[in-house]
């Protein structure tokens, strides 16, 4: 499989998550999404990859050293909290969230021409360091495929065969996090059939092997 670049990923995730918003039937939106989550505030919480897009660009530079995708995930997941502020940013956003659907398009598309518009040597602020954009652009993919994801489990949306090559890059980006988090080596007697994962295992929050 080629590999895709990180706008060709961003691209295309964004893409496969619209597809997702706009195959879920009304009647799904109060429905359990994901732990505590509703369908509309899992939504809420996919639609911040692009208002974070926005705002983040908007944003001054430090003098920083950049750093790349799998570090800005290391750190910015595993702090204390940081998933319970997560959760009620997603259900504060949902609030104001009548038509999930037409906000994401019209977020998602802003922040397409947004990024059309700036190099690949632009550096992201972010709170634990700039990243280049397309290292940037990997960490809002994933986002967007992962929940996209999410959501189509949740409201029992078929996965179409084109998101494939988004879930093969999303995966290859949660080994380079397991890697950086020194959890290579349960992830690979897993994916190797030695071993189980074990209890709670995630590379996206503070489990420690």
């Amino acid at each position: 499989m080629i590999e895709e670049s990180a706008r060709d990923w961003f691209e295309g995730a964004t893409a496969f998550a619209l597809d997702i918003f706009e195959k879920i039937p009304d009647s799904k939106w109060e429905e359990p999404g994901l732990g505590e989550w509703t369908v509309r505030e899992l939504a809420a919480h996919t639609i911040r990859a692009w208002r974070t897009t926005l705002s983040y660009l908007d944003e001054a530079l430090s003098a920083d050293e950049p750093i790349p995708a799998e570090t800005y995930f290391a750190q910015a997941l595993t702090g204390p909290d940081v998933h319970v502020g997560v959760m009620l940013r997603g259900r504060d956003d949902a609030r104001s969230l009548p038509d999930p659907s037409a906000t994401a398009k019209s977020i998602a598309r802003e922040a397409l021409q947004r990024v059309a518009n700036e190099a690949n040597d632009r550096l992201v602020p972010s709170r634990f360091g700039p990243l280049p954009l397309p290292e940037y652009l990997r960490t809002r993919a994933f986002e967007l495929t992962v929940h996209g994801l999410d959501l189509a489990r949740a409201a029992g949306v078929d996965i179409p065969a084109s998101a494939a090559q988004h879930i093969h890059a999303a995966t290859k980006l949660a080994i380079e996090v397991a890697a950086a988090r020194q959890l290579s080596l349960p992830a690979l007697l897993a994916l190797t059939g030695r071993e189980s994962l074990p209890e709670g295992f995630t590379v996206l929050d503070s489990f420690q092997d």
